[in-house]
C-alpha cells in the first residue's frame, strides 16, 4: 500500500512540474510576442465601425462606397459618397491615381 502511494505521489510531482514548465513557457511566448500585427489582405464584406457611445458614425475622412480592384489588388474603380454626401464615381490607372476627363 504503502508503495502504491509513493508512485503516485511522484506520479503527481512529475505533473506538477511538467505544467507548471508548459505554463512558463506559455506566459514567456505571450509577454515576448509581437503586438503589431499586419495583414497583407483582407478580404470583407462589409465593416461596421461602431464608435464607443453604440452608434455607428464615421470620421471626416471616411469614404463609404465600393471600391473594385484589379488582379494586382490595386483599386481601379471607386464608387462612393465623400465626407460633404456628395456622390462619386473615380476611375484610376495602374498606380492608383485619377484618370482626367479630357
Amino acid at each position: 500500500m504503502n508503495e502504491k502511494l509513493n508512485k503516485q505521489v511522484k506520479i503527481l510531482q512529475l505533473y506538477s512540474a511538467f505544467l507548471t514548465i508548459a505554463l512558463i513557457i506559455i506566459v514567456t511566448l505571450m509577454l515576448f510576442q509581437n503586438k503589431a500585427n499586419s495583414f497583407d489582405e483582407i478580404n470583407v464584406e462589409r465593416i461596421n465601425i461602431v464608435e464607443s457611445n453604440g452608434l455607428k458614425e464615421r470620421t471626416s475622412t471616411m469614404m463609404w462606397g465600393f471600391f473594385i480592384n484589379d488582379t494586382r489588388g490595386t483599386s481601379r474603380i471607386k464608387i462612393c459618397i465623400d465626407k460633404e454626401n456628395n456622390p462619386k464615381i473615380k476611375l484610376l490607372d495602374e498606380e492608383g491615381n485619377p484618370i482626367s476627363k479630357e
